[in-house]
C-alpha cells in the first residue's frame, strides 16, 4: 500500500510538471504567434501610441509591465483625479504573503529577490516631489544636481534622502536596460512569455501556502489573480479597467490578515489595525485633498480656491438657469453654442473638449481628432494656413472646437502631440479664415496704463483657460 501512494504521489508529481511545461510552451508558442502579428514598431507621432500608450508608459517594454504595479498606484504614467489607487495594495500583499513564506526560505528569498528587482525598476520611473510646486526630474544628471544643491527645510532634507535612492535605482536600472535592450528591445515574445512566467510563479507559490485551505480565501485569491494577469497583460494600464481587481485586493488582504488572527491572535490583531488605521488614514487625506484643491502645479493665487461652487445648488433650487450654469464654467460659450446649434447640419472638427453633449445631432456632425491626427495629415499636405482652411471648409466643415490642454496630456518622449498642437496654433494664429467665437483663456493687456484682463488666445497669459471654439469663414 505504501509503495502504491508512493507510486500515485511521483506520477502527480510528473503530471503537475508537465502539465506547467505544457503550460508554458503553450503560453511563448501564442506569444510568438502575437509577437509575429504585431511586428511592425508602432511609429512616432502614430496616435494610438500617444492616447494609449500614455497609461502604460514608454520605457522599453518588459519593464513596462513590471513596472505597472508601482506606476498605477502612484500614478505615475497618467495624472488626474479620476481614480488613486493608493500604496496600500503594494505594500500589504507583498507584506502578507512574505509573513506566510517566513517558514518556507526558498519561497521567502525568491519572492524578495523579485520585490528588489520590482523596486528598482519601478523606482527609476517613480516620481519624486520637492513641494507642492516643484517635482524633481528623474533622471541621473537632475538628481545629481538636486543633491548637490543646498537645502533649508525639513521638506528638502527629506527629499534629499530619497534622491538618493532614486539615483541609486538607475545605476542599476540603466545597465540593466541597455543589456535587456540588446537581446528583446520592444518585442512581444520575450514580454510575454516573461508575463506569464511570472503569474504560474506566483500561482504555484499560492497553491502552495494554500494546499489545504478550505475557506474563502482560496477561491478570491485565485479570482485576484486571474483578474489581476488579465488586467496586466492586456489592459494598457487603464486602471478603470480593473477596479474590480482593486475591490479584490482588499478582500484578499483581509482575509489573509483573518488568517494569521487565526493562526496568531497577536500578530494578526497588529495588522490588522495597522492595515485598517491606514486606509482611513488614506481615505481622509484622498478625500481632503479632493475637495480642497491643493494638487501640484497649481499657482499659490489659485490654491484651494473654488472648493465649492454655489451656481450648482442655486441651479438645484431654481434660482438660476441651466444657461447661466454654462456660463459661470465656460464664460461666452451660450453665445457660440447658439450659433452652433442655429442649424444641425454643417460638420464640427473637435480636438478634445466635452463639449459634444450640448450639440444638437452630435453623433453625425462632429469629427473627434483628440490626437490631431488627421490635422497632422492635412497639414503636411497643405502647408498655407489659408489652403488648410479652405480644405477644411470644402470638406463641410464650419466649426473646430479646441481644448487648449491638449498638449499636457503628451507623455511620450519626443512630445509629438505637443508639437502637433503647435503646428495648429500657428495654423490658427493670424488665419484670415478663421474667426473666434469663445475661450476662457485670459489675457493681459494693457489700457490707459493699467493693466487689463480679456479673453483671447495670444498675449500675456494671465489663466491658460481650457477651451477655443473658432468658425471657419
Amino acid at each position: 500500500m505504501q509503495e502504491q501512494s508512493l507510486i500515485t504521489m511521483n506520477c502527480k508529481g510528473m503530471i503537475n510538471k508537465k502539465y506547467i511545461l505544457l503550460c508554458l510552451i503553450f503560453f511563448s508558442s501564442l506569444c510568438a504567434e502575437m509577437s509575429y502579428a504585431q511586428a511592425e514598431d508602432v511609429k512616432k507621432g502614430d496616435t494610438k501610441r500617444e492616447e494609449v500608450q500614455r497609461y502604460f508608459g514608454y520605457e522599453l517594454l518588459p519593464f513596462r509591465y513590471i513596472s505597472l504595479p508601482y506606476d498605477v498606484s502612484i500614478n505615475v504614467n497618467e495624472k488626474g483625479d479620476f481614480v488613486d489607487v493608493g500604496p496600500l495594495l503594494l505594500i500589504f500583499i507583498p507584506i502578507l504573503f512574505l509573513y506566510f513564506l517566513l517558514d518556507k526560505p526558498k519561497y521567502f528569498i525568491l519572492i524578495i529577490l523579485g520585490l528588489l528587482l520590482f523596486w528598482i525598476i519601478s523606482l527609476s520611473n517613480g516620481i519624486l516631489f520637492l513641494n507642492h510646486l516643484e517635482i524633481i526630474q528623474n533622471e541621473r544628471n537632475a538628481l545629481v544636481d538636486f543633491l548637490q544643491s543646498s537645502c533649508n527645510n525639513l521638506s528638502c532634507y527629506l527629499t534629499s534622502f530619497l534622491a538618493y535612492f532614486y539615483y541609486l535605482s538607475h545605476l542599476v536600472n540603466d545597465n540593466f536596460s541597455s543589456f535587456l535592450s540588446n537581446y528583446t528591445g520592444n518585442q512581444d515574445y520575450f514580454t510575454y512569455p516573461m508575463v506569464f512566467s511570472i503569474f504560474i510563479g506566483l500561482c504555484l507559490i499560492a497553491r502552495q501556502l494554500l494546499r489545504n485551505e478550505k475557506s474563502l480565501l482560496k477561491p478570491t485569491l485565485i479570482l485576484f489573480f486571474l483578474f489581476t494577469f488579465f488586467w496586466t497583460a492586456f489592459s494598457a494600464g487603464i486602471i478603470w479597467y480593473g477596479y474590480l481587481m482593486l475591490v479584490l485586493g482588499f478582500i484578499v488582504i483581509e482575509l489573509l490578515i483573518s488568517k494569521i488572527v487565526s493562526r496568531r491572535p497577536r500578530a494578526g490583531r497588529i495588522f490588522a489595525i495597522s492595515f485598517r488605521s491606514l486606509t482611513f488614514l488614506w481615505l481622509f487625506l484622498v478625500g481632503a485633498q479632493k475637495i480642497s484643491r491643493t494638487n501640484v502645479g497649481i499657482s499659490e493665487d489659485r490654491m484651494g480656491k473654488n472648493m465649492f461652487q454655489p451656481v450648482l445648488f442655486q441651479n438645484m433650487t431654481h434660482l438660476v438657469s441651466d444657461e447661466q450654469v454654462v456660463n459661470a464654467f465656460y464664460p461666452n460659450f451660450s453665445e457660440a453654442l447658439e450659433l452652433i446649434n442655429s442649424e444641425n447640419q454643417s460638420l464640427i472638427y473637435r480636438i478634445g473638449t466635452s463639449f459634444s453633449y450640448f450639440i444638437d445631432n452630435n453623433s453625425e456632425r462632429i469629427q473627434i481628432d483628440n490626437q490631431l491626427g488627421i490635422f497632422s495629415a492635412l497639414y503636411a499636405k497643405y502647408p498655407s494656413k489659408i489652403r488648410l482652411a479652405n480644405a477644411l471648409k470644402a470638406s463641410g466643415f464650419k466649426y473646430i472646437l479646441l481644448d487648449l490642454n491638449t498638449p499636457f496630456i503628451d507623455r511620450t518622449p519626443e512630445q509629438s502631440l505637443a508639437k502637433k498642437f503647435h503646428n495648429f496654433m500657428k495654423f490658427s494664429k493670424d488665419n484670415p479664415r478663421l474667426k473666434l467665437l469663445s475661450t476662457n483663456r485670459q489675457i493681459i493687456e494693457m489700457e490707459n496704463g493699467q493693466p487689463k484682463l480679456f479673453y483671447g488666445i495670444w498675449g500675456e497669459i494671465h489663466y491658460g483657460g481650457q477651451y477655443a471654439i473658432y468658425e471657419l469663414l
